[in-house]
């Protein structure tokens, strides 16, 4: 067990700064004036360089060079510059070398993953929970990035054993160390000030299928839905164990989505 003021207690924990706040802040009202979108993000000059250096990426595939973030914001839209900001806030807290590199890879990798698997369950679901879905796949596992901050050999031990255990990492780090990635999770949403709804869907993503199913009378049940079944796929295709993780993707999709197994098969090729 450790003391989880060793970790609270760490300079090394991700931090967000004030613009990503902002931009958090910003990207829930869907009256924000974009003005005030690209005000927030010039106050801070690197996030400013590097969203356009995206924007001018072939990823975008942009028409014309963008050589302002006036005519950036505009074409990328609110939340897309918000992602952008919030991923390179928190890559700076990655290592991209020396033992851990790999293990800070493969965070990185289970995000983006679950992200997006988040964005297209939300446009199946057809609500209106895409965006926010996007954001908060790219963050539930941000307990995880804390842990590999602030407790990197404790961590590494406990994600080799639930590895060769083939068990749940979360459940391994609860046994273990007496606090799991989840529920640190939840508290660097509470230290970011982020909204009850982004805390509500990181706390559940790990539920069983029995307990997810009792919060079906919530208000966030649809959100909570989707992030949990993002963090199966993610699981599927970043954790060593993918039998496990697939299992529980099956039993997800066919209780909450309707979805056939071999649909289920079609959807992580479309992810």
């Amino acid at each position: 067990m450790i003391s989880p003021e060793k970790i609270w207690s760490s300079d090394q924990l991700p931090t967000l700064p004030a613009v990503a706040v902002k931009l958090l802040d910003l990207s829930k009202n869907p009256d924000t004036d974009i003005k005030e979108v690209i005000d927030t993000i010039k106050a801070d000059p690197a996030i400013t360089a590097k969203i356009l250096k995206a924007s001018n990426s072939s990823f975008f595939g942009l028409r014309s060079e963008c050589k302002g973030i006036e005519r950036a914001v505009p074409l990328l839209g609110t939340m897309v510059v918000t992602s952008l900001a919030l991923s390179f806030s928190l890559s700076e807290s990655a290592i991209t070398q020396g033992p851990l590199k790999s293990r800070f890879d493969a965070y990185w990798k289970q995000s983006i993953i679950q992200s997006a698997a988040a964005e297209l369950l939300a446009t199946k679901s057809g609500n209106d929970l895409k965006y926010d879905s996007f954001l908060i796949g790219l963050l539930q596992d941000i307990g995880h990035l804390a842990m590999l901050r602030s407790i990197p050999v404790d961590l590494l031990a406990v994600l080799e054993q639930a590895e060769k255990e083939q068990r749940e990492t979360a459940e391994v780090e609860s046994a273990v160390l007496g606090i799991n990635h989840t529920e640190v999770g939840v508290k660097m949403m509470e230290r970011w000030q982020l909204s009850e709804q982004f805390q509500t869907a990181i706390q559940h993503h790990h539920d069983s299928l029995a307990e997810l199913k009792a919060l079906d009378s919530h208000p966030d049940f649809n959100l909570i839905i989707i992030i949990a079944t993002s963090a199966a796929i993610g699981d599927y295709f970043c954790s060593p164990n993918s039998g496990l993780a697939l299992q529980r993707l099956q039993d997800l999709t066919s209780e909450f989505y309707n979805m056939p197994h071999d649909d289920t098969h079609g959807f992580l090729e479309q992810v």
